[in-house]
């Protein structure tokens, strides 16, 4: 992802940038019935903002696409349960 916003803001690469380009072969995509701490432990090893989600790990067709700031919301509800807004209210005052 960092990858392709870079590019797209060089004026100067991009008519030269292909997609095959700025592909990452590095990255072990996540499973739709993988664990929070399976996402978590990805993107620590891979110091990403995004990871694919396939549908199959071998033929990777991508389902989509989670972002890391989604996996820590899912793990701060995992552990303090839903906000409402009486928790929100009394955490800021």
């Amino acid at each position: 992802m960092e990858e392709v916003h870079l590019a797209a803001h060089a004026s100067h690469v991009q008519t030269l940038v292909m997609a095959e380009d700025l592909m990452r072969t590095d990255v072990t995509p996540l499973a739709p019935d993988d664990k929070l701490d399976r996402a978590l432990e990805l993107f620590i090893e891979h110091d990403l903002l995004s990871l694919p989600v396939v549908d199959d790990l071998r033929h990777r067709s991508v389902l989509g696409m989670i972002r890391r700031q989604e996996i820590g919301s899912a793990y701060v509800r995992h552990v303090h349960g839903p906000s409402t807004p009486s928790t929100q209210d009394s955490q800021l005052g």
